[in-house]
């Protein structure tokens, strides 16, 4: 047979066990007796029986029986060719994945994230053992699956590991310290989320009376990322990323920009260093850009509160930008003017909770966080301001303060941006008071913010999310103010054979009080409206709407999993003299794939395709797009810092 038709023969293999009914029986975390009906195959995660007689197999892992109704004769003839051909052999190895399913949560959707460690509440840490995984292979799920394909191993060979001094350094306790949940969950969650890793865990073992041994378990991604953007056949920006720098953490991204128009025409036009940990969970970013309408130098240090570790947060800023916008969208006259300006940050919040509260043996905690920051806009060109036009781009110095009453805690899930490993959602309250002063060359006012979030999972309805802001600057009246109501409602998981579905909902409403003439709201991609530019639709109320019903697939090749999901979305925006219902209307219905590799470091991402019924004139009723949004942003109630409400 040709090398053509063995390359046929492997895409529809690849097709046919993307199709669920190629999948007999499955288990991931106990053993099940499989009766198999000859002739077939049983597909271990590294081993192929090919099943001659009728059996009763016991199987204790993730398994596949193919038999003649799904796929045996095609089975059978590619295990012949793959096994004289090495190149059919290691992609007829891509297509089968290895589990990641987090076998906590095999007989629940969801769980409070503390519950597997309170009842090693209050134990010693004996020894803090790290274990560092390679990214491909063994998984946290199933650390004993092997590497069954020469790529897999030769990446795997020139990975550097991420060193265990990295790993040590955003552990959030030592040796002799005891075992609190809340502490131990929080920090699962801040190395799961490390740019670098996978997946990672903290397990409890060999536990005594009154001490333990603690696992931290981790999985590397392979962390260099090519990329392209590509804006038409004479301008393109090519990527490099490497997000852990010989195994420490850092991460240094580059961007080669080719412009036949530009001279020169190839430029380096990015540059991004990013440490997660700089000193005592310090981080610290530093970025350069520059394109046809913008240039940016950016330097910007953080330090996030902890519950229980890291009382005393805070941050630092200074950006310089350059950059061509069109003043007002509602002009005649849409050139575009040039802005240089600086922009200065500072601000420190703090934790409150006495020594009582925390050595408490579990319990659910209400801080209180007070704030205060400090900012600085300066420009150095601009075009003509005065109090009556342009006065948006006014030189500003404002300081707030804040008072925040927050509650913290987590829900463990899975399929929410990944499939299957744990993830952490965050619930709880957050209710935030913000005052303060704002001088500028047209105005010199005090400010006010009101602010109240909150959000939890009610049993077999699902998830809730609830965010309310208000903030304005006070005179005789208000002025230049906003207020922002969000509403989020995620389901809890169902399941049909392999496949898991979720419905996601989210209303939003904006209007603006006593606003500057040509400050605008628009609903444009970033409202998921694909294909229509930002600036296309725009007014000074908004409403918007959307419904998702998400299918979280068994497809996977390469490493890619998928799901796919169709939604509806509407949105209404009218100028402050109109009703919002009575508005300008734009309403899309479309489809969309959403995936995410298991080993690359790189955003998740989707795909949608939206038909238009009704648009704005000289817009295409058609639309699709590329980005890296997710399905639901999570609220982090420990984000206290102090702000104005914006107006976008």
């Amino acid at each position: 047979m040709t090398e053509k038709k063995l390359i046929v023969l492997l895409l529809s293999f690849t097709l046919l066990f993307i199709c669920d009914t190629v999948y007999g029986q499955r288990n991931q975390s106990k053993c099940d007796t499989v009766q198999i009906t000859s002739p077939a195959f049983l597909v271990l995660n590294d081993t192929t029986i090919h099943v001659l007689t009728d059996s009763l197999a016991i199987v204790c892992q993730r398994y596949v029986v193919i038999t003649k109704k799904n796929g045996y004769a095609l089975y059978n003839k590619l295990q012949s060719f793959s096994s004289k051909n090495n190149l059919i052999n290691e992609l007829f190895q891509m297509i089968i994945a290895s589990s990641n399913q987090d076998t906590m949560l095999i007989n629940k959707a969801i769980i409070n994230a503390e519950d597997p460690y309170v009842p090693y509440t209050g134990k010693i840490i004996r020894n803090i053992k790290i274990q560092v995984l390679k990214p491909f292979g063994p998984s946290i799920s199933d650390t004993n699956l092997p590497v069954v394909s020469i790529w897999a191993r030769t990446l795997n060979e020139s990975h550097i590991d991420t060193r265990n001094i990295t790993i040590e350094r955003k552990l959030l306790f030592k040796a002799n310290d005891t075992i609190n949940p809340y502490e131990l969950v929080e920090n699962t969650n801040e190395l799961a989320g490390l740019p670098y890793l996978q997946d990672a865990a903290i397990i409890l073992s060999d536990a005594s009376k009154d001490s333990v041994d603690v696992v931290v378990l981790v999985k590397d991604k392979f962390p260099w990322l090519p990329d392209i953007d590509i804006r038409s056949a004479t301008d393109m920006t090519l990527y490099l990323t490497n997000v852990n720098i010989f195994g420490l953490g850092q991460s240094l991204k580059g961007g080669v920009t080719m412009n036949t128009k530009s001279s020169p025409f190839i430029y380096m036009s990015d540059v991004r260093y990013f440490n997660s940990n700089l000193y005592n969970q310090i981080t610290l970013e530093a970025n350069y850009h520059i394109a046809d309408y913008d240039k940016q130098y950016q330097v910007k240090m953080s330090r996030d509160i902890i519950p229980l570790s890291v009382r005393l947060g805070g941050g630092a800023e200074i950006n310089r930008q350059e950059e061509n916008i069109v003043i007002d969208p509602t002009d005649i006259d849409q050139s575009r003017w040039y802005f240089k300006y600086w922009n200065y940050e500072l601000y420190a919040t703090y934790l409150l909770y006495d020594k009582w509260n925390k050595n408490k043996s579990a319990n659910k905690h209400t801080f209180f966080i007070p704030g205060i920051a400090a900012s600085k806009k300066e420009y150095i060109y601009r075009p003509y301001i005065s109090a009556d036009s342009n006065s948006r781009f006014s030189d500003y110095t404002q300081i707030l303060g804040n008072f925040a009453v927050v509650q913290q805690n987590y829900y463990r899930t899975n399929f929410l941006k990944s499939f299957g490993k744990a993830e952490y959602i965050p619930y709880g309250l957050q209710a935030i008071v913000t005052a303060g002063y704002t001088w500028s060359e047209f105005m010199n006012k005090p400010y006010i913010g009101l602010s109240l979030i909150g959000s939890r999972n009610f049993k077999n309805i699902g998830f809730f999310l609830l965010d309310a802001q208000f903030g304005a600057h006070i005179s005789n009246s208000l002025d230049q103010g906003v207020l922002n109501m969000n509403l989020a409602y995620l389901t809890n998981i169902y399941k049909k054979e392999r496949y898991r579905f979720r419905y996601l909902g989210k209303l939003s409403y904006t209007t603006g009080i006593n606003r500057f003439t040509n400050d605008m709201l628009y609903l444009g991609e970033d409202y998921g409206f694909v294909g229509i530019k930002d600036k296309a639709f725009y007014g000074q109320e908004r409403l918007f709407a959307e419904f998702n019903v998400i299918s979280y697939t068994p497809w996977y090749i390469f490493g890619f999993r998928f799901a796919v999901f169709g939604f509806v979305s509407s949105g209404m925006l009218a100028m402050k003299s109109t009703p919002v219902f009575k508005g300008d209307l734009i309403t899309s219905v479309g489809l969309g794939v959403y995936t995410q590799n298991d080993f690359l470091a790189f955003d998740s991402f989707q795909v949608r395709v939206a038909y238009f019924p009704v648009t704005p004139g000289g817009v295409s009723s058609f639309g699709i797009s590329l980005s890296s949004i997710g399905f639901l942003n999570q609220a982090n109630f420990l984000n206290t810092k102090p702000s104005t409400v914006e107006y976008r």
